[in-house]
């Protein structure tokens, strides 16, 4: 999508201890999942606050209704940024796909994102590195690709958790799909 080739990205190697994954990608697309990470991680830093209050609300015996739909709300959020995260991009980087197809992926973003999410919301941590080359300083448009990937970065730092998880997303499509 983000380079309006199709085809798969090879994995170049996968950590044994800390689920990293190499892949040969092109800078375009490495660029595109970094913002989208960053774009992630903002949203599920605004719900830190909640997830601490959680814990709090528990200890003084607030009951599990009334906690109940808090959660329901904070996934309600996070749901609402999936569906505008994934609507964004398939507008922004699908330019010549059927819309049987662009169906297709929006799912399958959406899932991805909510399964991220759902690791986010346990303690995983993401970082989008490039490998710079010559090639790199051939044109203008790579360097704004690795421009894009370093600030990315900045946000994708861990995010400090503090108390039991809070997001009730469904990792299973078809319940997703449900859900919506």
């Amino acid at each position: 999508m983000a380079t309006g080739e199709g085809g798969d990205i090879p994995v170049k190697a996968i950590g044994s201890s800390d689920f990293t994954f190499y892949l040969a990608a092109p800078l375009r697309v490495g660029a595109l999942i970094a913002d989208v990470f960053k774009k992630l991680i903002d949203c599920y830093r605004s719900m830190l606050e909640v997830r601490e209050m959680k814990e709090r609300l528990e200890n003084v015996g607030i009951s599990e209704n009334a906690i109940a739909m808090i959660m329901n709300d904070t996934a309600e959020m996070m749901n609402r940024f999936i569906e505008e995260q994934s609507n964004q991009l398939i507008r922004d980087t699908s330019v010549n796909i059927d819309s049987g197809r662009k169906k297709e992926l929006k799912t399958k973003i959406k899932a991805s994102l909510r399964r991220s999410a759902k690791r986010i919301d346990i303690g995983y941590s993401f970082s989008v590195r490039v490998k710079e080359t010559q090639d790199t300083n051939k044109s203008k448009e790579p360097n704004e690709n690795i421009n894009m990937i370093n600030s990315a970065n900045e946000t994708l730092r861990y995010v400090r958790l503090t108390g039991k998880p809070i997001l009730m997303l469904s990792e299973d499509v078809k319940a997703a799909k449900k859900e919506e």
